[in-house]
């Protein structure tokens, strides 16, 4: 039970990384 909530913040932690990243790319065109 512990190992899956581990894993899945880790997956939350990768993807809210990943939507920075597409607004930073955004923004880096916008620019």
């Amino acid at each position: 039970m512990k190992l899956t909530g581990t894993v899945f913040l880790v997956f939350r932690y990768t993807n809210m990384s990943t939507a920075i990243r597409k607004s930073f790319g955004c923004l880096q065109t916008s620019v």
